[in-house]
């Protein structure tokens, strides 16, 4: 999402911490994943410290997003960009009965290549391939052209 301009993507230190305090002990990964996203924005401060370090309250994570050296990289409407995209894609994948479309969106959104038949069996959708030989139909007697001589 930020490579054309990786200065400006949210750093993982805001994301891993956000994500902590809205995990929930959510027993599988798609469970816990759908409720950080959902919930992780809730965990951002309306005043400073935006983004408190949970062992150093008072060192703010997200203090290059009112650092006016930082300004013109946009870090919290980058965050705010992120978490809303990060939503969109991962709601797809959710949704997703087909490894077709669940192969492209882990590649393209999420940088990493999933295994089809691993993808297949997790879907429940069986692998066997129905092949059928292709009807051969013959003309006997073509029919000749429209104001043939």
């Amino acid at each position: 999402m930020f490579s054309d301009e990786p200065d400006g993507q949210p750093i993982s230190i805001i994301l891993t911490t956000l994500a902590a305090a809205a995990y929930r002990g959510e027993q599988d990964v798609a469970t816990a994943l759908e409720r950080i996203l959902t919930d992780m924005g809730n965990y951002v401060l309306p005043n400073k410290p935006r983004v408190p370090n949970p062992v150093n309250p008072s060192e703010d994570f997200a203090d290059k997003w009112y650092d006016p050296k930082y300004r013109h990289l946009n870090l919290e409407k980058n965050f705010g960009d992120w978490l809303h995209q990060a939503r969109v894609d991962f709601n797809i994948l959710q949704n997703a009965h087909d490894t077709k479309v669940i192969l492209e969106q882990a590649s393209s959104k999420f940088a990493t290549n999933l295994n089809e038949a691993n993808v297949r069996d997790a879907l429940g959708i069986s692998s066997v391939n129905v092949v059928t030989t292709p009807k051969v139909h013959s003309i006997q007697a073509p029919a000749k052209p429209w104001m043939a001589c």
